[in-house]
């Protein structure tokens, strides 16, 4: 769900705007009982019918909501006929998801002291939440010849965007507590016994062969700044070339890696998966229009 509003008034030289994004994301899980996967690592496990693994999985039933809020202020002035200024700011607050029906999203503790690393306790956020992602913007357009039919434009702009930070909204609700999982190793499959449905998993260290979900101390959404600049010449007619540049540097942007049996608190191949923000990209490219 989506509400959003904005409104421009006009003074003089200059038109002002300010609105507001409010937005509700929900998302839902698949609930299970029982979902099976068997593996054959070996001709003479097919052979034989004697399967190297049996995994049983059990699925809750879990709504996840995120709220994301965005209000914004910018203004439009043109000091002379020839020559236009865009400038404004933006804040973006992007809470860390949570459970709504009664369920919670459980992480763990820090990863920056990993001899005590454990479950942290129900209704820990998965992330803090950052209220400093402010996103000034500006951009200019001036005509430094009027001939009509020549013009040459000059432009550019700048600006600082933050991603929502969701990506990684629903894996939570996919890993413990709400998935639980038996492991059964070197059985007959198919088996002439009932297999079990898993226990459900119990909150309490140590946690044998499961999957957990965190974020890194430190984590942040993915920042992106922005910037360009470019001529733009018309050659009468409808006939104009465009020349720019256009540039990019994303920074926070997010890398899982997965720490396994990190402490005696998890044993058997548990493994957590931890979100950090730890890679960076850029991108850069020159632009021609005709």
């Amino acid at each position: 769900m989506a509400l959003t509003d904005n409104t421009a008034l006009s003074h003089g030289n200059h038109l002002v705007g300010f609105g507001f994004d409010l937005l509700r994301l929900t998302g839902e899980t698949v609930p299970s009982d029982f979902n099976l996967s068997v593996n054959f690592l070996s001709q003479p496990s097919i052979q034989f019918g004697v399967a190297d693994s049996i995994a049983i999985q059990s699925q809750d039933d879990v709504r996840v909501l995120q709220k994301i809020s965005s209000f914004y202020l910018q203004d439009t002035w043109k000091p002379t006929r020839r020559l236009s200024l865009d400038y404004g700011i933006r804040w973006d607050l992007s809470p860390a998801p949570r459970a709504n029906n009664g369920q919670a999203l459980y992480t763990t503790t820090s990863s920056s002291n990993i001899p005590k690393m454990t479950l942290a306790p129900a209704g820990t956020a998965l992330y803090p939440t950052i209220y400093t992602n402010l996103c000034p913007r500006v951009g200019q357009s001036w005509m430094i010849a009027s001939a009509p039919g020549r013009e040459t434009i000059l432009h550019s702009g700048a600006g600082i965007f933050f991603s929502l930070g969701n990506t990684n909204s629903m894996a939570s609700a996919s890993t413990f507590p709400h998935v639980r999982q038996d492991t059964l190793l070197n059985r007959f499959y198919p088996s002439s016994a009932l297999l079990p449905i898993p226990n459900s998993n119990s909150l309490t260290a140590p946690y044998a062969g499961q999957t957990f979900y965190a974020f890194a101390h430190g984590y942040s959404a993915p920042v992106i700044y922005q910037f360009n600049t470019g001529v733009e010449q018309h050659l009468g007619g409808d006939r104009k070339l465009s020349v720019a540049y256009v540039g990019s540097v994303a920074r926070h942007l997010p890398v899982t890696q997965q720490l396994t049996d990190p402490n005696s608190n998890f044993s058997h191949n548990s493994a957590i998966l931890e979100v950090r923000s730890a890679s960076n990209s850029s991108y850069n490219a020159l632009q021609a229009q005709y």
